[in-house]
């Protein structure tokens, strides 16, 4: 009895482990796709305020500080943009 409860509990802690390590792949798949969205937003705003298009600039910016709050550059080019407006 107890070689099967010990089989049953490693079972369990496999099929456990295995879907940690699939929920860890794709939090992983997120944050990629959050951190390339945001450099997107990111260069489309330094391309517009090249352009001195401000609005567009502030717009992609205030976009990509949706995404990302935590990248200070981030706000720094949209306080940028909004002086220059």
């Amino acid at each position: 009895m107890d070689s099967l409860r010990l089989r049953k509990i490693r079972e369990d802690d496999t099929k456990t482990f295995a879907r940690n390590e699939r929920t860890n792949e794709r939090e992983k798949e997120r944050k990629n796709i959050k951190i390339m969205a945001t450099e997107a937003l990111k260069t489309l705003g330094n391309e517009a305020f090249k352009n001195n298009d401000f609005a567009k600039a502030i717009e992609h910016f205030t976009e990509a500080i949706g995404i990302d709050g935590t990248n200070h550059v981030l706000y720094s080019n949209r306080s940028a943009a909004r002086v220059r407006r």
